[in-house]
Parts: C-alpha cells; sequence; structure tokens
C-alpha cells in the first residue's frame, strides 16, 4: 500500500510513539487491556488480528486497528443486499505483543514508520462502538431492577445515561439486556408455561383449556385480591374486547368491576381462541365460580356483541344487561390496546402477564386508599 492510500482520510499522525513502553506484562490479556486504555484515549479501537502465532520459538500476536481488515471484493451487481456497509477500509495501523521466554513476561513493540498512521478520522462518538459502549454490571442491575418495575425501555435509556455516563449504551443494549434477563427468569421454560409459572407464583386463581394436540384454546386468569374484592362488590360487572390486536391472534377479553368508591377494577382477564358462544359460555361459567353461586351480580354492561349476549342469557339468567356506548375501563384498555398494537408485539405471554400483573398492583393500592378515605373522612355541613 502507498503512503497516499495510507494517509487518505486520515490525520497524518503517527500514534505508534504512544505505545513504546518499558513496561512488561504478566500475562497477553494485562498487555490487551494497557492498549485497550491507550488506544480509546486517542481515538480508535484496536482487536486482536492473529493468535498463537511463533517465530524462532517465540510466541507473538499482533493488535491491528478495528478498520484495517479489508472485506473480500463482492459481486455488487448480483449482490442481493446492495446497501450492505462495513466498517473495514484497510487500515494500517497495527503493534505487536511479543512473550518473552527469559522474563516470563509479554512486552510491546510499535512500528514507528507509516505503518504507526491511520487513514481514517478518530472515533467522534463512543456510542455505536461496542468496545468502548455498552453497559457496565452496575448499570445492568438498574435495567434489571426497572425491568421489574415495568419501566420502559426509553426510561430505562434516561436513567442509565443520567447515572452511568461513562458507559455510553444504545437502546439495543437496553433490549438485548431485558430479553437476557427475562430468559434467565424464565429457566428455559417456554411461553406459555411461564406464563402459567407466574400466575402459580402469585397465587393468581387461572384455568386453561388446552386441545387434544396440547395447544392453548383459552387462559384465565384473576388476581387472588381482586376475587376478594369482586365477591365483596359484585353488583356492576362490565365486560370488553381488544380483539385480536396481538401476535398471537386471540381476544384479550377483560372482566371489570366497580367498588363502591366508584373506582374501577380488573376482575380478570382471558385469552379466548376467537368470539363466538360456546368460547363466551366457557368464560362465564369461570366467572360464576369467582364469584360463588350464593351471590347474582345487579347488572351486565357490555357491547352488541352477539355471541357473549347469548352466553349471558345461559350462565346469568336472573342478571339484568345494558349495552353501553363506552368502555368501562378505559385505563386498561389503553394500556392493553397500546401494548399490542404495536408494530413490535409484546414477545411472549409472560410480557403481557406482567404488565398487567402491575396495572393491577396499582389498581388494589388505589381501591384501598379510597375505601380507606371513606372510612376515615366525613363530609361537612354548611
Amino acid at each position: 500500500m502507498e503512503d497516499s492510500e495510507v494517509e487518505e482520510g486520515g490525520d497524518g499522525v503517527n500514534y505508534s510513539a504512544n505505545f513504546v513502553t518499558d513496561k512488561v506484562f504478566r500475562t497477553f490479556d494485562e498487555a490487551v487491556t494497557w492498549v485497550d486504555a491507550v488506544s480509546i484515549n486517542l481515538g480508535f479501537i484496536l482487536v486482536k488480528a492473529s493468535f498463537n502465532k511463533n517465530r524462532d520459538g517465540r510466541p507473538y500476536r499482533y493488535l491491528r486497528c478495528d478498520r484495517g481488515r479489508r472485506s473480500k471484493p463482492r459481486d455488487l451487481e448480483n449482490a442481493i443486499r446492495k446497501d450492505t456497509k462495513t466498517k473495514a477500509n484497510g487500515c494500517p495501523f497495527y503493534i505487536k505483543i511479543s512473550y518473552n521466554f527469559v522474563n516470563d513476561c509479554w512486552f510491546i513493540t510499535a512500528k514507528n514508520d507509516v505503518i504507526g498512521t491511520h487513514n481514517h478520522p478518530m472515533i467522534a462518538y463512543p456510542e455505536g462502538h461496542r468496545k468502548i459502549s455498552g453497559l457496565s454490571p452496575e448499570a445492568k442491575q438498574v435495567v434489571r431492577n426497572m425491568t421489574k418495575s415495568k419501566v420502559v425501555p426509553r426510561n430505562i435509556m434516561a436513567t442509565i445515561a443520567e447515572q452511568f455516563p461513562q458507559d455510553h449504551p444504545n437502546i439495543r443494549h437496553i433490549y438485548n439486556c431485558r430479553n437476557y434477563f427475562r430468559t434467565e427468569m424464565s429457566d428455559g421454560r417456554g411461553f406459555v408455561q411461564q406464563f402459567l409459572h407466574l400466575a402459580r407464583q402469585s397465587q393468581y386463581v387461572y384455568w386453561v383449556l388446552s386441545d387434544d394436540q396440547g395447544v392453548l384454546q383459552h387462559a384465565f386468569m384473576a388476581h387472588p385480591v381482586m376475587v376478594d374484592i369482586l365477591r365483596t362488590y359484585p353488583y356492576v360487572i362490565g365486560m370488553d374486547s381488544t380483539y385480536k390486536t396481538n401476535q398471537y391472534g386471540m381476544p384479550f377479553f377483560e372482566i371489570v368491576g366497580v367498588t363502591l368508591t366508584n373506582q374501577n377494577f380488573l376482575v380478570g382477564y382471558v385469552f379466548i381462541r376467537n368470539e363466538c358462544t360456546a368460547n363466551y359460555r366457557w368464560v362465564l361459567q369461570r366467572l360464576r365460580d369467582l364469584i360463588g353461586f350464593d351471590k347474582e351480580p345487579s347488572v351486565f354492561l357490555t357491547d352488541r356483541e352477539l355471541g357473549l349476549v347469548a352466553a349471558l342469557r345461559e350462565v346469568f339468567p336472573g342478571t339484568s344487561h345494558l349495552l353501553c356506548r363506552w368502555h368501562i375501563n378505559k385505563d386498561v384498555e389503553a394500556h392493553v390496546t397500546d401494548m399490542f398494537k404495536n408494530k413490535k408485539p409484546p414477545g411472549s405471554l409472560d410480557t403481557v402477564w406482567a404488565r398487567v400483573h402491575c396495572h393491577i398492583s396499582n389498581q388494589i393500592i388505589a381501591i384501598r386508599n379510597d375505601l380507606e378515605a371513606s372510612r376515615s373522612k366525613i363530609g361537612q355541613k354548611y
């Protein structure tokens, strides 16, 4: 390679002098750590280019600029991906780390010639370079804790950028860390198995129905505290569905109650295979089991879903039925609909469970707050 090619696009500075040192290292990894610190501070990255090469019985290894390996020529006329990009541009910079048998140590050799220059600009922003951006162990723990609290990735990203400015992560690091955490928590269980495992772990009341091939057809979930609230306030119950707006193609059916302090609460939610009278009948029979046979709701509020209306007449023949023109629980409806209507829907059922479980927990706190306020506060007369 000619000198003009080497200096094209670079700053013409010879960086080899920065790696000239009398320091010796006990291991090869210690030498690499020292070299990485120097190169990153200068604005470029070195990567291992050889492994256990020997000359005269003495092992040595090369570290080259990460933009040094020139890719093989491609037939761009017939290539499937014509927009393929690469960082490699044949940068000639490299240093050599050799082993000394006499002292049992490693030392660094740098070429003080044209090999010490780069043919490209130095790094301007650390984001986007895997070796100098990412998440430290402390930052990963923060991501885990915030993921457990159901904080959205963009807010996690803002927190990490504020608390760990030296990490320089991008949003993909956050998503990868969250996915790894979920995989670790599932302990090898599949989506459905993890979904049911989480329900059992939180003592949910649930029913599932599978076909002869073991494929999930229906799944009914109810939080234990919400079951107690339902049995206390079974008077007004609303039901609605988000239809097939999730990646499983299954309607997400919500059952909502109302307390005497006008606080809505999510009684339960159901994944059903399709919206027919038989499936709605199965759901309402599970609701009957939750309420008990000694109590009757005063009124059901639904939209004009004919299959649901027919099932209500069969399972709750003595309860009044009203058609609503607006959704009963808009908070849950908006939360779930936004979650499912994303172009990139949630990756698994356990993600759905975790988000709704978090919403239910917030509802329980609000209900208890209103109930306590109704017991401790009295109106004033003027």
